[in-house]
């Protein structure tokens, strides 16, 4: 898994974690959800998979899943951290 932080976001900075969707849906069969083969799948897929992964380490509470666009234009979702728009609801920083 990959920690950065993108400055392509909606409001500002969100400092993240993920390898991508395809963790996601590779944790998703681990939990024993069959591989998603609709646009509805892969979401309920990337929920409970990262639902599942923030609980398990104790960082549900404080994180957010969040839809990310890359400064090169690629989109996917992601654990988020921290965020520098005050309206996302996480800390400022990543402390």
């Amino acid at each position: 898994m990959l920690l950065q932080a993108s400055k392509d976001c909606n409001h500002g900075q969100i400092l993240w974690i993920s390898s991508g969707n395809e963790w996601f849906y590779q944790r998703g069969v681990e939990l024993g959800y069959p591989r998603p083969t609709t646009y509805d799948d892969s979401i309920n897929t990337i929920i409970l998979a990262s639902g599942d992964v923030r609980i398990a380490t104790g960082v549900y509470t404080y994180t957010k899943l969040r839809q990310v666009k890359t400064l090169k234009g690629k989109i996917f979702w992601c654990i988020a951290f921290a965020s520098t728009d005050p309206f996302e609801g996480l800390p400022t920083s990543a402390q």
